[in-house]
């Protein structure tokens, strides 16, 4: 049998551990499972599980971070969603455009290694997409 793997934060070097989603969210939780750094509240860093596994659905990640990784997927997922390229698609062209892996790709991943949207928001305004301000809608380039 495998060992299990210990997920450390990367914030305070906690151990992770498993906890019911409403430990964290209270009555708000809707079911579910996250990892929790061990120094919670005072760390604030926590991750979801993939449901029905103990599949981390990323890395640990404090408040700031979860806050660009919803950005991110506000503006990466106009992308697939509005039928400008399909999901794996969108993914390939976020690997090539930042020399990464298909895994690496992924905003979770890719926001752990360049923790910040602002690289998704200035490679939407090269060609051939451009992002267009907050709220409008996205089209696709000549």
């Amino acid at each position: 049998m495998k060992k299990p793997k210990i997920i450390r934060c990367p914030y305070c070097g906690g151990t992770a551990i498993l906890r019911d989603a409403s430990f964290v969210y209270g009555t708000h939780s809707h079911g579910g499972q996250v990892y929790v750094c061990s120094h919670y509240p005072s760390c604030n860093s926590y991750v979801w599980v993939h449901p029905g596994t103990k599949i981390p659905k990323g890395t640990l990640a404090n408040r700031e971070l979860r806050q660009k990784r919803i950005q991110a997927h506000r503006i990466f997922d106009q992308i697939w969603q509005q039928g400008i390229l399909s999901k794996p698609e969108a993914y390939r062209w976020v690997a090539d455009k930042f020399c990464l892996t298909d895994k690496q790709a992924h905003i979770v991943q890719q926001l752990y290694v360049r923790p910040a949207h602002s690289g998704i928001r200035r490679c939407f305004k090269e060609q051939p997409y451009s992002l267009p301000p907050p709220g409008s809608q996205l089209k696709g380039g000549d």
